[in-house]
């Protein structure tokens, strides 16, 4: 008997078909609109960000560098983990030290718990700021931090290795 992909075995030997059914138009149309809106969300903080420099500077170029810079970060972050930013999720320690430190204790008294041996501030405030969203939007509260730090991360590099500014 021919053996595949699509071809498995019940307990009995007996071939069974397995194939992947399509997804209900309503999950499809929900995936889209949740991809599009990821998208949408990161142009945001490049235009405050790039605003921000023209006000300082007055100089088109510098703003138009920092969208470039900061989409090029968040474009690499999606690169290399789509998922992280289609299905966003919990990762490492953030769920079982930060987030479930917030919820226990809260902000003040999770604040300058040690983890490893160091105070970890900037994952223990994102903790702070999804505790009042519903939980279902914590991980995602987590991930655009985590995008949006980055992205900061890369304009303040290069800001500081400018050498006209």
């Amino acid at each position: 008997m021919k053996h595949g992909p699509e071809l498995s075995f019940d307990d009995d030997g007996r071939p069974v078909l397995i194939t992947r059914a399509a997804l209900p138009f309503e999950e499809e149309h929900r995936a889209r609109v949740r991809k599009y809106l990821t998208l949408m969300f990161w142009r945001i903080p490049a235009l405050l960000l790039a605003a921000v420099a023209y006000g300082i500077w007055q100089n088109g170029l510098i703003s138009l560098a920092i969208i470039l810079v900061f989409c090029l970060a968040i474009g690499l972050l999606f690169v290399r983990a789509p998922d992280a930013l289609l299905a966003p999720q919990f990762w490492a320690e953030d769920a079982n030290h930060f987030w479930l430190g917030q919820y226990q204790h809260g902000f003040l008294a999770s604040l300058f718990q040690t983890y490893a041996g160091y105070v970890h501030a900037m994952p223990r405030l994102i903790a702070a700021i999804a505790s009042p969203l519903p939980y279902s939007m914590h991980p995602t509260t987590f991930v655009a931090a985590a995008g949006l730090v980055t992205g900061w991360t890369a304009v303040l590099v290069m800001i500081i290795n400018s050498p006209r500014l």
